[in-house]
């Protein structure tokens, strides 16, 4: 797969230095299913998706860091009662991306997810916007993430019955076919984010090997090639899932943490860096 990331990103282990920390406990994790954060670009605003178990809609939620406080979650103005989740900010802030399982052009979806935007206007938000072209199908797209180099998403496309991990090359309004990441295996693969510093991506898979039911993985660009998918280790994955990841202030790994019943997700941040070797 040709790279358009770069060419000069070495392949290595990641290094944390600390066990991961519950984040906003009792106010942003609780004891409903939170995850899909985002935090805006000034670091101080946080989205992220909650609902009350797997049965219910989510919804998307905004928080504001005061000091070292966030303040009491709000639902975004946008929301639909058919769903919405994974946010994701453009690298600018200007744009927030989602997916949802709302009508497109007044047509019920019947449970599929597609992909959506708002553009941000000050403190509001535009009408939502359905992303169309090739990353829209008549099956289940979700978890957009805009990059300088296409858009991350995942998908259940061309009959298959899992969910793979794929980049769309080019620029909102001009996004060409989706590319499968190389690093998918016959298991869900998903949830790919990019690095604040654009070195690597983290994803999630629930693939054979792992430390519990889903664990996140990483991939590295080498002169153009993305190396073998490796799994972040048990300073972060347990016997439960570890899921949905993001990047936070300072390059800090956000993701959250569902435990073994599939009752209770938290969110969590934990300092990474590459291996400087």
């Amino acid at each position: 797969m040709h790279s358009r990331f770069g060419s000069h990103v070495p392949a290595g282990s990641l290094l944390t230095q600390t066990a991961p920390e519950i984040l906003g406990l009792d106010i942003i994790s609780t004891d409903a299913i939170e995850y899909g954060p985002a935090y805006a670009p000034d670091g101080h605003e946080l989205l992220f998706t909650r609902r009350q178990s797997f049965s219910d809609p989510p919804q998307i939620l905004r928080s504001r860091l005061d000091g070292d406080q966030w303040s009491r979650p709000e639902p975004l103005p946008f929301s639909h009662p058919a769903g919405d989740e994974f946010p994701s900010f453009s690298p600018d802030g200007t744009r927030l991306y989602f997916d949802s399982a709302r009508p497109v052009d007044s047509v019920d979806q019947e449970g599929r997810n597609d992909l959506w935007y708002v553009e941000r206007d000050g403190e509001g938000w535009s009408a939502p916007v359905h992303v169309d072209g090739p990353m829209s199908t008549p099956d289940f797209d979700s978890h957009p993430v805009e990059t300088t180099h296409g858009l991350f998403f995942h998908s259940r496309r061309d009959g298959s019955r899992g969910v793979d991990a794929y980049l769309a090359p080019g620029t909102p309004g001009d996004w060409r076919p989706p590319e499968a990441l190389p690093f998918n295996s016959d298991a869900t693969d998903g949830e790919v984010v990019l690095s604040n510093n654009g070195r690597y991506v983290v994803f999630y898979s629930d693939r054979a090997g792992g430390y519990g039911r889903g664990d996140l993985y990483y991939g590295t660009l080498d002169a153009g090639r993305w190396s073998a998918a490796k799994n972040l280790g048990p300073a972060i994955n347990t016997e439960a899932w570890e899921w949905s990841p993001s990047f936070g202030r300072g390059g800090d790994l956000v993701f959250a943490r569902l435990n073994a019943e599939g009752s209770d997700s938290d969110l969590y941040r934990v300092a990474i860096e590459p291996d400087p070797s």
